[in-house]
């Protein structure tokens, strides 16, 4: 249920449009007050139709109890036409015999009963508590119209969950009664097809943290137990494998946790309050005799209804603080690895293990700095920066557009910058090795190719992972404006394409934390066998070669 300070919060947002109701020329609005609070809740419910408390059976209720010209104009319209339900509960508010003949057979067939009856009928579907019966939206509004009919009004026995925003399932708007708010969530509403996603996200989300924890905390035991791999490279494989483990056993459960809270868990709501019943019951009842004693307070009193899904303040921040820091450092580091090795190439008779280890070591605490840094914004309110749970499963920072594009763009760019770098440097160097003995070069350029190989293919990764985000996030940011205001016509197919691809490269940046292990530590031949000895595996020194059984021969 909405607090008293979301309440108040829709009052001031009432004053403020009643304030901008005046014309610009300064006269007074000539209007009846029966056509100016028609007019105010009209307009104000299109502007927060998305808020969960703004149920659309309350403003059809409110709209025809007002008889406003407007319930006739969104009749004809058909304005309010996301799912199955709202479609019909806009049929059943408008044109209730047209409702009555769609759903006699649904309800029949869904009921398994050969009521012809609609008063039984709809009876019998305020009483089923079937799932199976209750994910109808036949029989969900068929429950609707059974309350107004016997009350005259739904508000406080009828509740909406909507969700137009949730990634891989749609859009998603149902409401039961009372007796069924144990079932009542966004899986509830969501259509059959779609509930199968929901399964899936969660299991791939399951499967892949359990990866990530395993295979980092692997490369973790590997690289601290053998001194031959705490090298310059070694430290930032070692800092990687933190980061990735602390991806795979702390945030990916959170996501996994917060969409099964947001998505497939029932909504809590609480009891309606007494003062709330009474104006309700003295709205919804009484007959309107002078519109001028109509309490526009009132009215959006009735709005305040609904399961928010608040998390705590601290929890957001938290989990936010953790998530933003983590990536941040394993973008970062990923970047600054690339200098190690281009300082390694330029300068390699001078870049000796020692003080390869000491500038790697520089290099991670100045990565660390940076991530904490940015982590630590949002905490702070820094320029609005706020903490916030994007696409219900990931927490992440929500402010100012360029500082998200930088901590994105910079490595990038860096990455992209070291690598034509290394290359050049490599090919440089090939031209040098013209005075070098055979093996020399041979050693040399098997080295030089392989280092060739795991760039590219890290580069190639990381630019996978980074640029989807990156083009998106510049899209949302640039001028381009999406106006959800216009519920007639709001681009719900490109919000529903910009989630989806939110949420998939968000996913992408994550699953680049398994991946790092792929690239970035197995490829190492050191490690192989030092994973292999861990096991009881043999290794390749065991194994006898073609080059050995020759030399023995």
């Amino acid at each position: 249920m909405a607090t008293m300070k979301q309440i108040a919060s829709i009052f001031v947002l009432v004053l403020l449009f009643r304030a901008s109701a005046l014309s610009t020329t300064g006269a007074p609005r000539q209007a009846t007050p029966k056509e100016a609070i028609c007019k105010n809740i009209n307009v104000l419910y299109r502007r927060a139709y998305l808020a969960p408390t703004f149920y659309l059976s309350v403003y059809w209720e409110i709209m025809k109890k007002l008889d406003c010209p407007q319930f006739r104009d969104e009749c004809d319209k058909k304005t309010f036409r996301f799912s199955p339900f709202t479609s019909l509960l806009s049929e059943e508010m408008c044109n209730r015999t047209s409702f009555i003949k769609t759903c006699t057979p649904k309800l029949q067939q869904v009921l398994a009963s050969g009521e012809s009856n609609w008063t039984v009928l709809s009876s019998y579907a305020a009483n089923v508590t079937a799932y199976n019966a209750v994910t109808e939206p036949c029989v969900q509004v068929a429950i609707h119209d059974q309350l107004v009919q016997t009350y005259g009004y739904s508000f406080g026995r009828f509740e909406e969950s909507k969700l137009l925003m949730n990634p891989y399932s749609g859009y998603t708007w149902c409401g039961v009664n009372t007796k069924n708010l144990n079932v009542l969530s966004v899986y509830l509403c969501s259509p059959t097809r779609w509930r199968a996603n929901a399964w899936v996200l969660l299991t791939f989300l399951g499967i892949l943290g359990f990866v990530v924890t395993v295979v980092n905390l692997l490369a973790f035991v590997v690289i601290v137990s053998k001194p031959d791999l705490r090298n310059g490279q070694g430290i930032f494989r070692l800092n990687l494998a933190v980061i990735d483990f602390v991806t795979g056993a702390v945030i990916l459960p959170t996501a996994m946790y917060t969409y099964y809270h947001y998505t497939i868990r029932p909504k809590d709501f609480t009891p309606v309050p007494v003062p709330m019943q009474h104006i309700a019951h003295k709205f919804f009842t009484e007959p309107i005799v002078n519109y001028t004693t109509v309490s526009m307070s009132s009215v959006m009193a009735l709005f305040s209804r609904g399961s928010t899904y608040q998390f705590s303040k601290s929890l957001v921040n938290t989990i936010g603080f953790i998530t933003q820091l983590v990536l941040t450092e394993n973008i970062f580091s990923l970047a600054v690895a690339g200098v190690d090795r281009l300082i390694a190439i330029s300068i390699p008779l001078s870049y000796d293990a020692h003080k390869s280890k000491r500038v790697a070591s520089l290099l991670c605490l100045g990565t660390w700095v940076v991530a904490i840094l940015l982590a630590v914004m949002p905490i702070l309110n820094y320029q609005g920066m706020k903490y916030m749970i994007t696409d219900n499963m990931f927490f992440f920072t929500d402010g100012p557009p360029y500082i998200t594009q930088l901590s994105l763009a910079v490595p990038l760019v860096l990455m992209w910058a070291l690598a034509v770098a290394i290359f050049v440097k490599m090919r440089l160097h090939n031209r040098r090795l013209s005075s070098k003995t055979k093996s020399v070069k041979k050693n040399l350029a098997r080295n030089e190719v392989r280092l060739a190989n795991t760039l590219t293919i890290m580069v190639g990764f990381f630019t996978l992972a980074v640029l989807p985000m990156f083009v998106l996030n510049f899209y949302l940011a640039s001028g381009s404006k999406l106006n959800f205001n216009d519920v007639e016509h709001a681009p719900l197919d490109a919000l529903y394409r910009i989630v989806n691809l939110h949420t998939t490269g968000q996913i992408v940046m994550l699953c680049n934390s398994v991946v790092n292990f792929f690239i970035y530590q197995n490829r190492d031949q050191t490690f192989k066998t030092q994973v292999r000895k861990l096991f009881g595996l043999k290794t390749d020194a065991y194994r006898p070669t073609q080059t050995s059984t020759t030399r023995a021969k």
